[in-house]
């Protein structure tokens, strides 16, 4: 008698688990709310694409807007004016995909990102989350970004300017 109690007594034990299992879930997905402060002021990302593309002899190829892409080993740069209204948290990040990436501020290379000559892998330096941190000190410069692929480049970076990636 209570070897039959018992085994009516286990499923209903954790069918309740289950039930509250589930509802916990339920409560942590939808219940519970997040808030954010900042003293200085609100976290901001924006797209940051008004580049001009010139090839590697400085003759103008067109807007990003405009880019049709590239062969093999070529290089192509892209200039910008840097905003004057950023942060002082300000960043500059992109994504590259078999790019060799060198980035100048007023003829200054403030960053480089490239496949070591000796590297045994493959010719390009993969896929890469490209990140130049306190770009406030180059507001109102120019940037000017070489990209390089010995695939070719069909399709450019999408470029973001912010403090919070």
């Amino acid at each position: 008698m209570k070897e039959y109690r018992v085994r009516k007594i286990f499923p209903k034990i954790y069918f309740g688990l289950l039930v509250a299992a589930i509802a916990i879930l339920i409560y942590t997905i939808f219940g519970l709310g997040i808030d954010r402060y900042s003293k200085k002021d609100v976290n901001y990302i924006q797209s940051f694409n008004n580049w001009k593309i010139y090839d590697e002899e400085d003759n103008y190829i067109g807007d990003y807007t405009e880019f049709s892409g590239t062969e093999k080993n070529e290089t192509i740069i892209l200039k910008s004016i840097f905003p004057e209204d950023v942060r002082y948290d300000c960043a500059l990040g992109f994504y590259t995909s078999h790019y060799d990436v060198t980035v100048y501020a007023e003829g200054e290379k403030i960053y480089e990102f490239k496949a070591d000559e000796n590297n045994r892998i493959g010719h390009t330096a993969g896929y890469q989350i490209n990140m130049l941190p306190d770009m406030y000190e180059y507001q109102g410069r120019e940037l000017q970004i070489e990209l390089s692929s010995p695939y070719g480049i069909r399709v450019l970076p999408e470029f973001y300017i912010g403090n919070m990636f």
